[in-house]
């Protein structure tokens, strides 16, 4: 992979995978042929996860899958959907502790053992086996995926960073100082909640 730093737009990361990624027909309006949308629920590492999914209504050439920013629902960036112009499924999902899915609020104790594995799981039950992935998030979701593309490579064709989560600013604390704070909220068993490690299963 290599990565694109756009000169106008410091807080935007491109990563693009290597090889070509088809773009369809740009002829054909993708909101004439792509399906309502469906939703509900599945199974993660950290609890049910909501999502929302539209499938195109043909020969998808790709599944695009976005994670939003922390306290987000998917449907704010429902407004993306008609700017995809692209015969592409479409997936959206909120994260363990935040919108429509379990957990407590803007909560997580291990982002690799729920985050990052919720969205191995996203990938292996709502991403068609056929045709290749293209990621796309926001803040916390970028920091998510970038973990997830550390550690699994190869399972998504490209990845897009929007804005991505990779510090957080603590007002000039030292990192000892916030890391103490953090450390004695999760010792007294604040939102802590059994998870399982995420073995990928389909796309590597």
């Amino acid at each position: 992979m290599k990565a694109l730093f756009h000169p106008l737009l410091p807080s935007m990361l491109l990563v693009v995978g290597l090889g070509p990624l088809s773009c369809g027909d740009d002829t054909t309006p993708a909101k004439d042929i792509r399906g309502d949308m469906e939703q509900g629920k599945i199974t993660g590492c950290s609890g049910q996860i909501a999502y929302q999914r539209w499938m195109w209504q043909g020969d998808a050439e790709a599944t695009f899958i976005f994670l939003n920013g922390r306290t987000e629902y998917t449907d704010k960036h429902h407004r993306m959907i008609p700017l995809i112009d692209r015969p592409w499924n479409i997936v959206m999902f909120d994260h363990f502790g935040q919108g429509r899915s379990d957990g407590p609020r803007a909560h997580a104790d291990d982002f690799e053992a729920q985050h990052v594995c919720d969205f191995g799981e996203v990938i292996d039950q709502l991403a068609p086996k056929d045709v290749p992935i293209v990621v796309g998030s926001h803040s916390m979701g970028g920091f998510v995926s970038t973990r997830f593309a550390q550690l699994h490579p190869g399972v998504a064709k490209a990845y897009v960073f929007g804005s991505p989560m990779y510090r957080v600013p603590f007002d000039g604390l030292p990192d000892e100082t916030v890391k103490g704070v953090a450390d004695n909220a999760v010792a007294k068993g604040d939102g802590e909640v059994p998870c399982k490690p995420y073995t990928p299963r389909s796309h590597s």
